[in-house]
């Protein structure tokens, strides 16, 4: 809609300029006077309201110029801030997946069943021993 009224804007002020190519002519004149010219004569309270109708048409389409500007960078950043939003909220949820992976990976480290060095010590050499021993036996085994 935009595009249309300025192309007609355009249209308009296109089509105005042979028209001022012209020079303008006035007199003044009084009443009972004959006019110097052909054309068409306005009073000085027509001559005013249409300067003022002309004005107040240049501020109307100011005023909806203005407004449909607001209108579309309300509507650029309503669209932005909807996306620098869900931009945030991905972010925030990777950043926790990535604390909660971690988190899992400590516990879990954590819930191993860990076996004190002294009892390792100890289990060494109770193995240890039983393996000899059992070596020791096969071996005497064998030879008789």
């Amino acid at each position: 809609m935009n595009i249309f009224r300025l192309f007609c804007v355009v249209c308009l002020f296109l089509a105005s300029i042979p028209a001022k190519a012209e020079e303008l002519v006035y007199t003044d004149i009084e009443e009972g006077e004959p006019a110097p010219f052909t054309g068409i004569l306005y009073t000085q309270s027509a001559i005013s309201k249409i300067l003022s109708d002309h004005s107040l048409e240049i501020d109307r389409m100011k005023i909806d110029y203005e407004y449909q500007i607001k209108v579309a960078n309300n509507d650029w950043e309503l669209k932005y801030d909807i996306l620098q939003k869900k931009y945030d909220l991905e972010v925030q949820m990777y950043e926790d997946m990535i604390m909660r992976r971690d988190s899992i990976i400590d516990n879990d480290s954590g819930k191993r069943f860990k076996i004190p060095d002294n009892v390792k010590f100890v289990g060494g050499i109770v193995v240890g021993a039983a393996i000899t021993i059992t070596i020791a036996y096969s071996l005497d085994t064998l030879a008789y």
